[in-house]
């Protein structure tokens, strides 16, 4: 579980405390789909007024006044306006600050102050694709909030003067933002078996593909939900470029909120709300470069290759896995696709066909897919035929909010210069909570020091041979490269023998002296 670690314990106790009150108040009508949009819609515009705040107090004009102090002593001045926009990508009239906002005592004023200032930040932006429906999810009209006008603005002043208490710095809004995210996964996982990455997991993956990139990193995830593993590679090393799809509209739009409170520069990331396995054709005679121009749906764009590409796509996912995908640029030299009932290869080969010469892949994937026959092993003995598999990883089972499925790490490279398999058994290596199961920091440590050093240990760690693999029909099943079963010592059955005589003979001559007392005791000893 994410923890606060910026947070004092009093703040953090102080935060919970605020977040549980919200929440009993909210789940009352609603259910936590609905609920969490409130809370993470208000929290992040509570970061872009208190980010605007820091800057009026912080940042000076050339008279040496702060643009705070520029602002209180003129009228609106486009060009205090347009350094503001420049320096952090929008802007928010003072009077629609959210602490401004809370402090409003007109009792039916709430819901459309905060719909115009949601409407200026998005229309102020500097990358509208950023902002572009971002609030969406705020539903201020809903009869959940109130059955009347009036009810649902008491709400909402509810919510803004709750949420606007909330004390946090301002570089703690990342970390608190991802608790939170992880909290409703939690919530929602339990209970409607939505699978979400564990943070854990999230964080080993970003671990893993930046052992040799270390700065200047561009990286993909065709299905990112809230953009968490995206984050974390931003965590580990510089970042150029985060591009993220996802279909679902909150993820869309909480992975754009989750990238901008975690301070990832608006040039630095780009989130949309696409089908990463629509159909891509080519067209003829395209050289093949790092930014190839490809025809999809009638429209010319540009497919960028990434120096990393990480994703757990969704468990068995149903696609559109017809027979034109055949012909597609991504899946056409593999022979054939993925089948309608599982899209995992198609992540696969979708992600290894978006990454560069050098670049490196992590997908998280449920085991089913090292051992499947028919159109997958024609897929893998392809991966494996032309040396794209880095290494497999076996993860402990309950990992996950929602399933306690198998699953495992697969780490793919283009050019690699090993010419064997690493698989790592890390099954066993996990802490129990009450619920699921937990890598430690010890034990993300060991699977990466591993990884890095491609090292062979004992019941942990093999490096299989091409030779290996094809003996075993390109099953990739880790148990078959990794024995994890305890040696035990031969029974030396002479010894266990003698020992039971000599107890034996112990025994009776204890009973012997028990019997001789009892006779001078005239008891009876039977």
């Amino acid at each position: 579980m994410p923890t606060l670690k910026k947070l004092d314990p009093k703040l953090k106790e102080e935060l919970e405390e605020k977040l549980r009150k919200t929440t009993d108040f909210l789940r009352l009508n609603m259910s936590v789909y609905e609920y969490k949009n409130y809370i993470l819609g208000l929290l992040f515009y509570k970061y872009l007024s208190e980010k605007q705040e820091d800057l009026l107090d912080n940042m000076t004009v050339d008279d040496g006044r702060t643009l705070k102090e520029a602002f209180s002593t003129s009228l609106i001045n486009k060009e205090l306006i347009h350094l503001i926009r420049t320096q952090i990508g929008y802007y928010i009239e003072p009077r629609f600050l959210l602490s401004e906002i809370a402090k409003n005592t007109e009792v039916d004023s709430y819901i459309t102050t905060l719909d115009i200032a949601f409407n200026n930040v998005i229309n102020s932006s500097i990358d509208r694709d950023d902002f572009e429906n971002i609030f969406n999810d705020i539903k201020l009209d809903s009869t959940k909030l109130g059955k009347t006008r009036k009810s649902q603005n008491k709400t909402i002043e509810i919510l803004i003067k709750e949420i606007s208490q909330v004390n946090l710095p301002l570089d703690a809004f990342g970390e608190t933002f991802d608790y939170l995210l992880d909290q409703f996964a939690r919530i929602i996982g339990r209970r409607a078996g939505h699978v979400t990455t564990p943070p854990e997991l999230s964080t080993l993956m970003a671990k893993l593909v930046t052992v040799d990139k270390k700065e200047d990193v561009s990286a993909y995830d065709p299905a990112c939900g809230v953009g968490s593993s995206l984050i974390d590679i931003a965590k580990e090393t510089t970042v150029t470029r985060l591009q993220g799809n996802d279909l679902n509209p909150s993820a869309y739009n909480h992975a754009r909120m989750n990238m901008i409170v975690n301070n990832i520069s608006f040039e630095a990331f780009d989130i949309k709300q696409k089908d990463s396995l629509e159909f891509m054709e080519e067209i003829p005679n395209m050289p093949d470069t790092h930014f190839v121009t490809y025809k999809r749906l009638n429209e010319n764009y540009i497919i960028e290759k990434f120096d990393i590409a990480v994703s757990q796509p969704p468990f068995g996912l149903r696609w559109n896995g017809d027979e034109r995908y055949l012909d597609d640029v991504r899946f056409k030299k593999y022979g054939a696709i993925a089948p309608k009932g599982r899209a995992d290869y198609a992540f696969i080969q979708d992600m290894l066909y978006h990454i560069k010469d050098d670049g490196v892949m992590a997908v998280i994937l449920q085991t089913g897919v090292l051992s499947r026959g028919l159109s997958e092993k024609t897929i893998r003995k392809y991966l494996l035929e032309n040396n794209y598999i880095d290494a497999i990883i076996r993860l402990p089972k309950n990992m996950f909010y929602a399933t306690a499925i198998p699953t495992i790490i697969m780490i793919l490279k283009k050019n690699r210069t090993d010419d064997d398999i690493l698989f790592i058994d890390a099954s066993d290596e996990y802490a129990k909570t009450r619920r699921q199961n937990k890598l430690r920091d010890k034990d993300i440590e060991k699977i990466v020091e591993t990884y890095k050093n491609r090292e062979e240990i004992e019941r942990y760690s093999h490096k299989a041979t091409i030779d290996e693999i094809k003996e075993n029909q390109y099953n990739l099943h880790v148990p078959r490269y990794v024995n994890t079963f305890e040696k035990i010592e031969p029974v030396d059955m002479n010894k266990v023998f003698q020992e039971d005589t000599k107890i034996t003979l112990e025994l009776e001559d204890i009973n012997q002296k028990i019997e001789d007392q009892c006779k001078k005791m005239n008891i009876n000893f039977k």
